[in-house]
C-alpha cells in the first residue's frame, strides 16, 4: 500500500512539474515574440518624406539611426531637445550669433555630446567620410552641388529626411505640417513622448488668448527680408503665413520679390522684418529710421518688429517662440506690462 501511495505521489509530482514547465515555456516564448526592440533594432517605422525633386516617398527605418548628419540650426536644436546629441556625428550650423548661444545655454550637456559642429558648409566628401546612416536637412541640402541628392544617398543605404516646410517643398506650409515633422523625427528615434510634448506646447500657444483675439478685425501683415536688390516677401504660403493666419492676421501680398516702393504702396498694418541674428538688424533699422518709409502706417504706429529667421522659417521646436513674437506684434495690448 505504501508503495502504491509513493507511486501515485511520484506521478503527481511529475505531472505538476510538466505543467510548470509548459507554462514557463509558453511565457518565455510569448515574451520573445512580443519583443519590439532588440539592441538597436526595432519594428519597421515607415515615414513619408520628400526627395530632391519634391516627390514624396516612404523611408523605412528598421533601426534607430546612430550616425546622423544634421544641416541647419533648428534641426540640431530639435535633436538636442529630444536628448539625441550623442547620435549626431556632424552638424552644419552657424555657431556665431544669438540663436546658437541660446541653444548652447539651453542644452549644454546634449550639445557637448555632438561629435563635430561645423560652422562651414559640409562638403559631400566630408559627409561621406562621416559614414552617416541618416541625414536631416532642408531641401536645399540635397542638391548635386551641395551634399548630393536624396536618391544618391538612398542608393547607398543612407536614410534622408527633408523638412517639408523648407524651400517651398509644400505649396502651402502649415503649423500642422511642422507638428507632423516633429512627430516623424520622434518616431524615427523612438521618442514620440517628447515629440508630443513639443506639439502640445505649440497647440497650447495657438489656443491661448483665443477669446481675447476672436472678434477683432483682421490686420494686414507683411513679413519681409531686405536684400541689396529687393525685398523678399514671405507670403501666406510659407510657415510664417500660417502662424499669422492662425493668430487672426491676413497676408494679402503674393509677390515674391518687391521693391521698397512696392512696400510703401502696400502699406501693411503690421510688419515683421527678418533678421539672421539679433546683431544683424540692418533691414529693420532701415525701415524704422529712414524718412523714406515715414508715410507707412506700421512705421507711424510703431508696429514694425524684427523676427529672426529661426523663429519663422522651418521653426521646429522654436515654433512657440515665433508664435509669441507674432502674437505680441499683432496684439501688443495683450502683453502690456
Amino acid at each position: 500500500m505504501n508503495s502504491s501511495i509513493s507511486c501515485r505521489n511520484l506521478i503527481g509530482l511529475l505531472i505538476t512539474a510538466l505543467i510548470i514547465c509548459l507554462i514557463s515555456g509558453c511565457q518565455t516564448s510569448k515574451n520573445v515574440n512580443n519583443s519590439k526592440v532588440i539592441g538597436n533594432e526595432m519594428a519597421t517605422v515607415s515615414i513619408q518624406t520628400f526627395g530632391s525633386d519634391k516627390h514624396q516617398f516612404t523611408e523605412n527605418f528598421t533601426k534607430i539611426p546612430e550616425r546622423v548628419i544634421v544641416v541647419n540650426l533648428n534641426e540640431l536644436n530639435l535633436l538636442l531637445a529630444f536628448g539625441l546629441g550623442d547620435k549626431v556625428v556632424d552638424a552644419e550650423v552657424n555657431t556665431s550669433g544669438k540663436p546658437y548661444m541660446e541653444m548652447a545655454q539651453k542644452y549644454p550637456q546634449e550639445l557637448s555630446k555632438v561629435k563635430f559642429t561645423n560652422a562651414h558648409t559640409i562638403s559631400k566628401e566630408q559627409a561621406m567620410a562621416d559614414n552617416p546612416d541618416f541625414i536631416l536637412g532642408w531641401k536645399s541640402t540635397f542638391t548635386k552641388s551641395y551634399l548630393g541628392t536624396t536618391d544618391w544617398w538612398n542608393s547607398r543605404g543612407v536614410k534622408t529626411y527633408i523638412v517639408p516646410s523648407s524651400n517651398h517643398v509644400l505649396g502651402k506650409a502649415t503649423i500642422e505640417d511642422e507638428c507632423n515633422y516633429i512627430m516623424d523625427i520622434g518616431k524615427i528615434f523612438r521618442v514620440q513622448d517628447r515629440a508630443q510634448q513639443i506639439i502640445d506646447e505649440i497647440h497650447e500657444e495657438i489656443n491661448k488668448d483665443k477669446a481675447a483675439i476672436n472678434g477683432k478685425p483682421p490686420q494686414k501683415v507683411m513679413v519681409v527680408e531686405m536684400t541689396d536688390r529687393y525685398l523678399w516677401n514671405y507670403d501666406d504660403g510659407w510657415l510664417v503665413g500660417d502662424m499669422v493666419r492662425q493668430l487672426g492676421g491676413v497676408m494679402p501680398v503674393k509677390e515674391r520679390h518687391i521693391s521698397q516702393e512696392d512696400l510703401i504702396t502696400y502699406n501693411p498694418d503690421v510688419m515683421f522684418v527678418v533678421t539672421f541674428s539679433d546683431a544683424t538688424q540692418t533691414g529693420y533699422q532701415t525701415i524704422t529710421t529712414s524718412p523714406k518709409f515715414n508715410s507707412m502706417k506700421a512705421v507711424q504706429n510703431h508696429r514694425v518688429y524684427p523676427i529672426r529667421l529661426d523663429q519663422m522659417y522651418a521653426t521646429s521646436a522654436k515654433t512657440v517662440e515665433g508664435l509669441r513674437i507674432i502674437k505680441k506684434g499683432l496684439y501688443p495690448e495683450l502683453h502690456d506690462g
